[in-house]
């Protein structure tokens, strides 16, 4: 390298120190995990009530397969989600709006009524414009499209869970600017 001397000693040291510095984030690094492991907090319920078989069993792979959130029932109609929810409370439910028995937004209001404390998440195929605001004002905590990426199912997923809204449109309106307009 060079050095000679004094400078091969300060080298060394240097490098011995960063070496100690860096062993001491990964020792507190690994002694945090081990105690977050150990408090980490229970996993999210969630619930769907949707009348299409592929997208109730669609919903349940994603959710049992995304850390943090546990698979608690599916139901394909009304009158079967509000037996299930007799027998377990999710902490998060979603809904579609278009369903056999009732308007799923009806289902919403009454749902919001009777568990004050159950989030909810539309699922949907009709456009934002159409429903997200009544959905919303129906008591649901998010509005999301059946087509919409996996990225965004987990960040409503996320938002909703920590107490949050989460309205596709208008966070699609924020990324795209122009191209997208919200309502």
């Amino acid at each position: 390298y060079g050095l000679v001397g004094s400078e091969m000693c300060i080298r060394d040291r240097c490098w011995q120190s960063a070496r100690f510095s860096l062993a001491s984030i990964s020792f507190q690094r690994t002694k945090f995990n081990s105690m977050s492991n150990a408090v980490s907090p229970s996993p999210c319920r969630v619930a769907i009530v949707d009348d299409h078989y592929f997208m109730r069993e669609g919903t349940r792979l994603f959710v049992s397969t995304t850390p943090g959130y546990a698979w608690c029932w599916m139901a394909s109609s009304a009158a079967e989600a509000m037996e299930m929810l007799q027998k377990e409370m999710p902490d998060l439910l979603f809904v579609d709006i278009t369903l056999p028995d009732r308007n799923g937004l009806e289902l919403i209001k009454d749902l919001h009524t009777l568990f004050p404390d159950l989030a909810m998440i539309v699922l949907s195929m009709h456009e934002e414009k159409l429903y997200a605001h009544r959905a919303l004002k129906a008591g649901a905590k998010g509005y999301l499209r059946k087509d919409a990426m996996h990225e965004d199912y987990e960040k409503a997923l996320q938002l909703v869970r920590a107490g949050g809204i989460y309205h596709f449109g208008r966070r699609a309106a924020a990324d795209l600017g122009s191209v997208y307009h919200a309502v």
